[in-house]
């Protein structure tokens, strides 16, 4: 007598496209994307913090002053980042994708 068990896994998935994100906060961009030396903020205005992350998801800068045009990345090597932008009120935070590379 054989007995075969079968287990059914019931997963579901909520994604969230990027226009609906920014449909619902407020827009922020980074630019220029890629970047070699220095990246700008659009509306840098209800920030609070950015965090510089590597893929390996490590910190590797931090900006708390947004009172500047720009913020220097010249020191990190090239590649790509994960931008985190936090707001004052810390309700809600985005992530950007941000290409570091020698021009």
């Amino acid at each position: 007598m054989t007995i075969f068990l079968a287990f059914v896994l019931n997963f579901t998935f909520n994604f969230i496209s990027v226009e609906e994100h920014q449909a619902t906060s407020t827009k922020i961009q980074i630019y220029p994307n890629p970047a070699s030396d220095y990246f700008k903020i659009s509306n840098p205005e209800n920030l609070e913090s950015i965090i510089v992350y590597n893929l390996l998801g490590r910190s590797v800068k931090s900006f708390k002053d947004f009172d500047q045009k720009s913020y220097a990345i010249s020191d990190l090597q090239d590649g790509v980042y994960l931008l985190q932008l936090n707001s004052k009120d810390q309700s809600k935070s985005k992530t950007i994708r941000l290409t570091k590379k020698c021009l």
